[in-house]
This record gives C-alpha cells, sequence and structure tokens, in this order.
C-alpha cells in the first residue's frame, strides 16, 4: 500500500508516483490497492469495455486501484488538473506512450520493506478505463477519482536494471525474492557455434547455432534472438527454453562462448 503519494510527472514511457513532500501536491492519491489474480478474474472484477480482450501477457496479472483527491483554490484550476488526469489515465494515450505500443508504463514508488530497507520499486501498469471523477460531497473545490490499471505481471521490479559485463560462466547473485527473466548478449567475437548457455540452478539451456557478425540479443522474457533489427530466432536449437534467473544464487555455465552480457531486473513479489 502507498500513502500520501500524488501523480506528479510523465513523460515518454514513464508515470511516476512521487512522494508528496518532494513535489508541490496537485493530485493526491490516498491509497493504492494490489491484488495478485488471475487473468480471467481480472476479466470478470474489472468493467467492461469494447474490444478489451487482450491485457499483454498469458500470465497472472495484478490489479491496482488508485483512489484520491484533486484539489484547487479555484474551479478553472481544478477543471485544468481533471483534464490533466483524464490524460495521464487514457488507455490510447498510454498506448502512444509506451515503448511497445501496448499501453504498460513503468509507475515508481519507493517502498519500506520490513527489515527498514527502502527499496526503489516499479511496477508495469496499463491505464484500463479512464480516470472515475466525481464531485466531492464536503468540499467544493475537491474532486474524487477512481482508476483501474492492470499489471503485466504479478511481481514487482527494481528500478534500476543490473548488468554484468565481461561475464565468464561463474555465479550471479539475482537478490530479489523472484524469478526474474534476464536478456543476454553475446558479441560475435566470442561465440562459436554451437554456442550454449546453461543455467545450472534451473537446469535449462539455450543453445544456437549459426552466425551472426555483431551482437546477438537474447530477450527471455519475450523470447526473441535479434541482431539489431533483424530476428535470429532460427539460431535457436531443439531442446532448448527461455529460462530465467532464480532468487538467489544462479551459475551460469557457457559452452563455445567466452563472455556474455547480463542485464535484469530484481524481482519481488
Amino acid at each position: 500500500m502507498l500513502e500520501t503519494t500524488i501523480v506528479y510527472g510523465i513523460s515518454p514511457n514513464t508515470i511516476t508516483l512521487n512522494d508528496l513532500s518532494k513535489h508541490r501536491e496537485f493530485i493526491k492519491v490516498s491509497r493504492v490497492l494490489m491484488d495478485t489474480v488471475k487473468m480471467r478474474r481480472g476479466f470478470e472484477s474489472l468493467e467492461k469495455r469494447e474490444g478489451a480482450e487482450d491485457f499483454g501477457s498469458y500470465r497472472d496479472i495484478r490489479i491496482v486501484q488508485l483512489f484520491g483527491t484533486i484539489a484547487a483554490e479555484d474551479n478553472e484550476t481544478l477543471n485544468e488538473k481533471e483534464a490533466l488526469l483524464r490524460k495521464m489515465f487514457n488507455p490510447r494515450y498510454a498506448e502512444y506512450l509506451s515503448s511497445d505500443g501496448k499501453g504498460y508504463l513503468p509507475f515508481k514508488w519507493t517502498e519500506e520493506h520490513p527489515s527498514s530497507v527502502s527499496r526503489a520499486l516499479q511496477m508495469n501498469l496499463k491505464p484500463y478505463a479512464v480516470a472515475k471523477i466525481s464531485e466531492d460531497e464536503t468540499e467544493k473545490l475537491r474532486r474524487k477519482f477512481e482508476i483501474a490499471l492492470v499489471g503485466r505481471d504479478p511481481k514487482k521490479y527494481a528500478q534500476t536494471q543490473t548488468t554484468e559485463s565481461d561475464k565468464a560462466s561463474g555465479h550471479v547473485a539475482a537478490n530479489g525474492d523472484d524469478f526474474t527473466y534476464p536478456i543476454i548478449e553475446i558479441a560475435a567475437a566470442n561465440f562459436t557455434t554451437p554456442g550454449k548457455i546453461t543455467n545450472a540452478a534451473t537446469g535449462k539451456y539455450i543453445e544456437l547455432t549459426g552466425s551472426f557478425t555483431g551482437t546477438l540479443i537474447i530477450d527471455m522474457e519475450e523470447g526473441t534472438i535479434k541482431e539489431g533489427s533483424t530476428n535470429k530466432i532460427s539460431m535457436f536449437t531443439a531442446g532448448s527454453e527461455f529460462w530465467e534467473l532464480a532468487p538467489g544464487d544462479n551459475t551460469i555455465n557457457l559452452t563455445n562462448i567466452t563472455k556474455i552480457t547480463l542485464k535484469y531486473y530484481k524481482a519481488y513479489v
């Protein structure tokens, strides 16, 4: 649950939740409720919108409800804030802002962990419908709002991506508390066919045959293998799997590959 935060900034591919003490208040979020649900339940519990058939993932999703108030000193300013809120949480506008065109934007916040350690976290969320806004019966220059968002998956991720460059066979400590998909980069000079990358922690591997001249990028979550914009999925051999890093220690073994660059976000439940 997030307390006393405001929706403050919007920029390409990002809507950020910021601490009230750091920015001038104009939209206050009173609470955020997060419930992990199956996709089917997600469809049942959200208001139906014509044409809404795909939340962008076959995995479990998360529904987030934002409740709060907007306030101003006069009606003109209040109307401007309401218009901004409707724009920020418009599903079509989110699709325009997002890098993949699917409308999922990284919402960011700081969470106090039970061990008193602050974590900078983010979750990819998509506005499901335009914000519902109503008059506050007790305050003339205040309006209440309710915003429904859906998550691409139920996990929270660290805001900062971990990068391990020039990584040979050895240990990787994914110090979150849930599985996370890495992105692996291989330079052509470090690859001999067939090349194989195994995660001993899970027993899964990906084996590649063929050739490339630049840098090969394997996105384990998206299930893609590319050299620049060129699709190299044909290098993927039978028996291979797009694998995850387990929480904690992982041993990565390289065969016919001298070194890789490994990128991932720590994942939390």
